[in-house]
């Protein structure tokens, strides 16, 4: 496999992007029929490029061969100090997965957009054991559970940027 380049992700890859997103949803155990459908929703073609126009989403694509084939969104919570990133999906193409373009991704993300924040954070069920240990071995720690009540727990997981941490560019 060539390597994934990283970068945001484009109105034009919306319609790639909202397969993407509903292959991965779809499949996901721990989420309720509701949730399902309510994230789908969130995540169609009209909705990703309403989100893409509206303001600057933190959403980063990873290409492979002119294809999206991992996309990872952003939130940056308003008020919250120190300056918070949190994630909220990271979705990769089955026939990528555990070739580190998750991975990729998430370092992407970290590396900022010409964003300075200082933590960042995500949940994660605690049956993706696959998510749980790439966050574990990006330097993430453990740090509580969020309760969900009609579906599977979540691990909360975090990393404290270092003011050292290199921020490089991410293709534009």
């Amino acid at each position: 496999m060539r390597k994934a380049i990283i970068r945001k992700l484009r109105q034009s890859d919306a319609e790639g992007a909202s397969e993407l997103f509903n292959g991965v949803i779809r499949e996901l155990k721990g989420y309720t029929a509701k949730e399902k459908k309510r994230e789908i929703n969130k995540h169609s073609a009209k909705a990703l490029k309403a989100q893409l126009k509206e303001r600057d989403p933190l959403f980063m694509a990873a290409e492979v061969d002119g294809k999206v084939v991992g996309i990872v969104e952003g939130y940056i919570p308003p008020n919250i100090r120190p300056r918070l990133l949190w994630i909220t999906w990271i979705v990769v193409d089955k026939r990528y997965r555990r070739r580190h373009v998750g991975s990729a991704l998430i370092s992407g993300l970290e590396m900022g957009v010409g964003i300075k924040w200082q933590m960042v954070q995500c949940g994660v069920r605690a049956s993706n054991s696959a998510s749980n240990s790439m966050f574990r071995g990006l330097g993430y720690k453990k740090v509580g559970v969020i309760k969900h009540p009609d579906s599977v727990n979540s691990y909360r997981w975090e990393k404290l940027l270092q003011p050292h941490h290199k921020r490089g560019r991410v293709n534009a």
